[in-house]
């Protein structure tokens, strides 16, 4: 719905037309805050380009880097901690899924049959074979494993295991790993739950996004609300103790209420974790925003979306561990990302995976063409990256640390400052003197004699306000590529 006025006005038009109670205590949160007070910063997003990138550096900064380079980087501090050092954290992309999902710019192919997963089964394994030998590499131990794609759970039973044997023979894996697979509903079966807890997983992550069967349809979803709850509770039945419900808000045909009608399904299925993902398509890759008839929710539409998951999960017990994710208790973390909050290494493993290792940040190639054509080489798949310098590392911990561990509710929320001093031997108010003056005058930090996190306006414009700790250089690029528009 659009409504025409300033800020205030739109907030307090919905306020007035909308009388559902959870609709009505995320207008007045956000009437509390400053938000008109960034509009006046330039701070203002539009629908589409809602979260500009949630990674450092921006993938649009990235330039050549090669194999050389990423393994023979000086290697500034990773953890105080030798355990820690010796641990790593491991991605696994499988591009493969039933339907292209109309709001997904993931890289993901609908055209491949069983044995197009076996030639890309023989790609990963000579990749492993290849980064295993780094000399970066030996000695570490997996501490979280990831099956993210795609959609994993698509893999046949027989599949399944020769990838978790693959991964085995090349690396060290914890015996308290954290290991998570992706899943839709319409590719869970007792038959695959039973391989996947067989193999060592302890966590399902479930790609729902909407509970509304009419949006469903339009998207390219592939099962009804009826059936998520089914496979929901067949999941659990089976022996998943710990699994996650995806969501996605601001996409094309939501409303205030189908949103509320899915969060209280949520609440009433009451998962471990809850994550929220707002719609956003910087690059106008997807069907959704590529399609002129297409109407989204306006952006207070999209805020109140967010301040309505929030109140909903804390007024429900849940503790909110990062702008959009929520656990029901700490017997249920996070384990994979709380390790990248604090610079843990990440190796990702196929076609489009995103590493930190040797505080270099990189990407592997987009396509599988040129994915295949590096590995058969006999060459790491690299395709873009950064060698981080020390600040450009000092960054990086600041903006994961406030983006992936500030909650509302959450204990130990942010950056620990005597943590980040003994880490790179510098204090954070004296070397982000300016960037954090300027970001507690917005409202969007709050800055205790022991932390930093995001405020609740900061969790609201968590990019937004990671922005700030940018290179000036590095602003300008992004502003010249059009990326920041609304970020001037």
């Amino acid at each position: 719905m659009s409504v025409d006025g300033t800020f205030d006005s739109k907030i307090d038009y919905y306020k007035k037309h909308e009388h559902d109670s959870l609709v009505q205590k995320a207008c007045s949160v956000l009437s509390s805050l400053q938000i008109p007070s960034l509009y006046a910063e330039g701070i203002q997003r539009n629908r589409i380009h809602y979260e500009i990138f949630n990674q450092y550096p921006a993938y649009s900064l990235l330039s050549n880097i090669s194999e050389e380079k990423v393994f023979s980087h000086r290697h500034y501090p990773h953890s105080p901690h030798k355990e820690q050092k010796q641990s790593i954290a491991l991605y696994l992309h499988l591009p493969f899924c039933l339907k292209k999902c109309t709001f997904c710019c993931f890289f993901s192919t609908t055209d491949w049959q069983s044995a197009d997963i076996d030639i890309y089964l023989k790609y990963l394994e000579r990749e492993m074979a290849l980064v295993s030998q780094k000399p970066s590499m030996r000695g570490r131990e997996i501490s979280s494993l990831y099956w993210g794609g795609g959609t994993p759970m698509v893999l046949d039973t027989v599949h399944i295991d020769r990838l978790m044997k693959m991964l085995h023979n090349s690396f060290s894996m914890r015996s308290n790993a954290e290991c998570i697979c992706e899943a839709t509903p319409e590719t869970i079966s007792e038959k695959k739950i039973e391989c996947f807890l067989k193999n060592g997983f302890n966590r399902l992550s479930i790609g729902i996004q909407t509970f509304n069967d009419e949006l469903l349809r339009s998207y390219n979803r592939l099962y009804s609300r009826a059936e998520v709850i089914e496979s929901f509770n067949k999941s659990k039945k089976t022996g998943f103790s710990h699994i996650n419900i995806d969501l996605m808000f601001g996409l094309a045909g939501q409303t205030l209420q189908t949103w509320r009608e899915s969060l209280e399904i949520v609440a009433h299925l009451q998962p471990q974790n809850i994550t929220f993902y707002p719609f956003s398509d910087s690059f106008n890759k997807t069907v959704m925003s590529q399609n002129a008839e297409t109407v989204f929710p306006t952006e207070e539409e999209k805020l109140l979306m967010h301040v309505m998951a929030i109140e909903k999960m804390v007024e429900m017990g849940y503790i909110q561990i990062s702008p959009y994710q929520f656990i029901v208790s700490w017997k249920f973390p996070y384990a994979h990302q709380e390790f990248k909050a604090i610079n843990g290494e990440v190796y990702a493993l196929g076609v489009t995976g995103h590493s930190f290792l040797n505080n270099c940040d990189y990407h592997n190639h987009h396509s599988l063409k040129n994915y295949q054509k590096s590995l058969e080489q006999n060459i790491l798949p690299i395709k873009c990256g950064r060698a981080l310098n020390k600040k450009e590392v000092m960054v990086r911990y600041i903006i994961y640390g406030l983006q992936k561990t500030s909650g509302i509710n959450r204990r130990y929320s942010g950056v620990n400052k005597k943590v980040f001093q003994e880490r790179f031997g510098v204090s954070i108010d004296y070397e982000f003197h300016k960037e954090l003056k300027h970001l507690k005058q917005l409202k969007l930090l709050v800055d205790t004699t022991d932390t930093i996190r995001l405020s609740y306006q900061g969790l609201l414009y968590a990019t937004e306000t990671s922005l700030f700790f940018y290179s000036e250089e590095d602003r300008k690029k992004i502003n010249r590529l059009n990326l920041s528009a609304d970020l001037k």
